[in-house]
């Protein structure tokens, strides 16, 4: 996996890691897994549902994308992978292009 530069962080998000059953704080996440037992962690953002950060190549259909800036919640349809970008069809949207140096912000699931 690349290193991913960028993160769409929405305003007072806290940090939990349901594995560990604690609150985290920025220096116990690394590429937003809890750095104790390697989880992914949730994440609460004043959004309708908590949500969790994944590299583009981690999403898939079961995904639930959310969207930058209004942090609507879409379903994934489809997601594809060309010349290093991807692309993920979402319901009620349409087509989204996803810049490989941004991690995603989806619904948190423990599906994980």
């Amino acid at each position: 996996m690349s290193r991913i530069k960028t993160t769409h962080k929405f305003e007072g998000e806290s940090y939990y890691c349901n594995e560990c059953g604690k609150d985290l704080s920025r220096n116990d996440i690394q590429d937003w897994r809890c750095t104790q037992c390697k989880e992914r962690v949730r994440i609460e953002a004043g959004l309708m549902q908590p949500i969790m950060r994944k590299s583009p190549e981690d999403v898939t259909k079961r995904d639930v994308f959310v969207m930058k800036g209004t942090g609507e919640f879409h379903e994934i349809y489809k997601v594809e992978e060309k010349k290093g970008k991807y692309f993920y069809n979402l319901k009620d949207y349409g087509r989204y292009k996803q810049s490989p140096n941004d991690w995603v912000n989806c619904m948190y699931s423990s599906y994980e």
